[in-house]
């Protein structure tokens, strides 16, 4: 079974993705998710609060943009409030709450698979029927909850995407010397100056499904013997290319965009042959205090709620074609093969290969 798809593979599934998502349902199936949804929304109103905990976006402009067209879109007058918490953090915290009995947010993201395992592994997230509730009121829900891996799905739904390639500053370097592969990299030539995120091993972790984990791992090793700069979080990278630590960095199409937009000096492509994604989600806890405004409003937001959000602050899923990401793969990376974890023995493969990879660049091996 082949471990990824080329851009065209990837355009017919995002293609038969969507046109799935917008299917029309049984008129049985239909009359119990308009019964289904009526008391999902009915719940909400009489809960009148939510308490997200999400990371991206993070600036409270977008927040009230976002809660607004949600409050709108379904009559709501919620009462909100918005903490941009780094899943790492917001995992750890609900886990160690849920243990002493309490579960404080309603909305948790946007963790890739490494923060979703934790609530999986002591039962706080668990499958919930989205596209039958929702599928009539949202009809795009299928993309985002097909997204998901088999044996996860339901459990969360996929939010946006981060996509790897490589990011330089326009002022430092001319378009021309970037490499076109990342091995290129290894190069003693980019001695000190290429900057390297080592908070979770990305892209190398996910490389290992076409390479192999031996080969992602020694990949990883030549890129490090040429002493590249390391930065927590693919953030850092960006901003440490705006300030000048070095030429180019290995980022991801969500954040060199953003730093674009912001009228950063920078560009950024993905590598002819692989691109490696990383998809994050939204998910609702168990326990959450506000059960149906959360899933109302987590529906929604992955759903018709996407637009605003990468409107405000850059994002999209690949298979999303309404996504700039989506029209960006589709316009100018060729034939490089997506990368993502496509069941659950994928999702542990890059997690224990990313644990690794971030004990090798900080020398804690």
């Amino acid at each position: 079974m082949k471990l990824s798809t080329t851009i065209l593979g990837a355009a017919a599934f995002l293609a038969l993705a969507f046109l799935q998502s917008v299917a029309p349902l049984g008129s049985n199936s239909l009359a119990a998710s308009a019964t289904d949804f009526k008391k999902v929304l009915e719940g909400a109103r009489k809960e009148g609060k939510l308490i997200v905990w999400v990371s991206t976006p993070n600036r409270e402009k977008t927040h009230r943009l976002l809660l607004d067209a949600f409050n709108k879109r379904f009559g709501l007058q919620t009462r909100w409030e918005w903490v941009a918490m780094h899943p790492t953090q917001s995992v750890t915290r609900v886990i160690t709450e849920a243990s002493a009995g309490r579960v404080n947010p309603d909305v948790l993201g946007a963790g890739g698979f490494g923060q979703v395992m934790k609530l999986v592994e002591t039962n706080l997230v668990k499958a919930y029927p989205w596209v039958d509730v929702f599928g009539k009121e949202l009809p795009n829900i299928g993309e985002p909850e097909g997204r998901v891996v088999k044996e996860l799905r339901g459990m969360m739904l996929s939010w946006f995407d981060n996509t790897y390639g490589v990011a330089w500053n326009t002022k430092m370097i001319g378009d021309d010397k970037i490499p076109d592969r990342l091995e290129q990299f290894a190069d003693p030539q980019w001695q000190g100056r290429l900057i390297v995120n080592v908070a979770g091993g990305s892209p190398f972790d996910i490389l290992s499904l076409a390479m192999g984990t031996a080969k992602a791992l020694e990949l990883a090793r030549k890129i490090e013997v040429t002493r590249p700069i390391l930065k927590k979080g693919t953030p850092a990278v960006n901003a440490a290319l705006t300030a000048g630590e070095a030429p180019a960095g290995l980022s991801s199409f969500f954040n060199a965009e953003r730093a674009i937009k912001n009228g950063e000096p920078q560009r950024f492509k993905f590598f002819q042959n692989y691109i490696p994604v990383s998809p994050l989600h939204i998910y609702v806890p168990e326990g959450s205090p506000n059960p149906n405004m959360a899933r109302l409003f987590a529906a929604w937001l992955v759903t018709e709620g996407a637009p605003i959000f990468e409107r405000e602050e850059i994002g999209g899923r690949y298979t999303d074609p309404r996504s700039k990401l989506a029209q960006f793969i589709k316009q100018r990376a060729g034939k490089a093969e997506m990368l993502v974890p496509r069941n659950l023995q994928e999702v542990k493969q890059v997690e224990s290969l990313a644990d690794e990879l971030s004990m090798m660049f900080t020398g804690k091996r």
